[in-house]
């Protein structure tokens, strides 16, 4: 069972992470740094786990008996002068669809749960070895990337620009007992940020094709379904 390579975007250092960092300061007056990148990792974490927009496949390769595997996200390229990749890209949040390698498919199989994150556990042992592929949402996790920025393919954060920026002027606005409080002005963004993650939830729900469906069959279709060996 040959598995798959993974491609890889750099995704450090982010041209428009930074970008951002310099607009929001811009527009914040007496914001650090550090405050500002802190507050930014919440946002991008909030909004990967509400919309599952961060995925990844996984190869799974399984055995005869076998029920429980360990799976985690490939590792990054090693930042210089790192000689290593030992950095996680993201973290797994949830499992989002279980299929053999060889469906185009990709139906939902073999009724695995993941009770705890990155521990597949299949509801009976295959009957027979196959390359399997779990699709997995992420959120961002430390540690950061060189210029101590949160870690995300730089898709993600082109895509959503707006809606990460939203995101952290509004919970910078609203930081109690801060010189850059305002009330009236996070309230402005956050509901700027709440629709952006609330129609990029759909986006990827459909994925990003306009009056599709992306096709897999979810964990409450196939646990109606009869089992079978994987």
């Amino acid at each position: 069972m040959a598995l798959r390579p993974v491609p890889f975007p750099p995704p450090y250092p982010s041209a428009g992470a930074t970008r951002m960092m310099e607009n929001v300061r811009s527009k914040v007056l007496g914001v650090s740094v550090l405050t500002a990148q802190a507050e930014l990792f919440s946002v991008e974490r909030d909004f990967c786990d509400f919309t599952n927009v961060w995925q990844e496949d996984i190869d799974v390769p399984v055995v005869v008996g076998t029920t429980t595997y360990q799976i985690s996200p490939a590792l990054l390229p090693p930042i210089p002068p790192a000689v290593t990749p030992t950095m996680p890209n993201g973290k797994i949040k949830r499992l989002l669809n279980f299929y053999n390698s060889t469906d185009p498919q990709k139906q939902y199989v073999g009724n695995p749960t993941m009770r705890i994150p990155g521990v597949l556990v299949l509801a009976q042992p295959p009957t027979a070895d196959a390359l399997m592929v779990a699709t997995v949402a992420k959120v961002p996790v430390d540690p950061t990337d060189a210029q101590d920025m949160p870690i995300i393919d730089d898709w993600i954060m082109e895509t959503y620009y707006d809606a990460f920026q939203n995101g952290l002027l509004g919970r910078l606005h609203l930081s109690v007992s801060k010189p850059y409080f305002n009330k009236d002005a996070g309230a402005f963004h956050w509901k700027l940020y709440n629709k952006a993650r609330n129609e990029a939830r759909v986006d990827v729900e459909h994925a990003n094709l306009k009056g599709a469906q992306a096709w897999r069959f979810p964990q409450s279709f196939a646990a109606s379904r009869p089992q079978r060996g994987v």
